[in-house]
């Protein structure tokens, strides 16, 4: 008849909804397909943004700090 919805069971079945929300399943196996690697560390941290004046009088701190050695 009209009222039959298309694609619906004859027994009027519902579809489950589905219950698997999250899986941690093969990541750790992927992670370390290439290694997990320390994050690299640097000599020197970057002096861009830091005030002007101040490196300023630090570059010529250092260089009065290397003459008494």
């Amino acid at each position: 008849g009209l009222s039959t919805c298309a694609g619906s069971g004859e027994k009027g079945e519902e579809k489950m909804a589905k219950s698997k929300n999250h899986t941690n399943h093969n990541q750790s196996y992927k992670n370390h397909r290439n290694g997990i690697k320390k994050v690299k560390s640097h000599k020197h941290k970057s002096r861009k943004g830091m005030d002007s004046k101040f490196l300023k009088n630090q570059k010529y701190a250092l260089l009065g700090n290397k003459a008494t050695e």
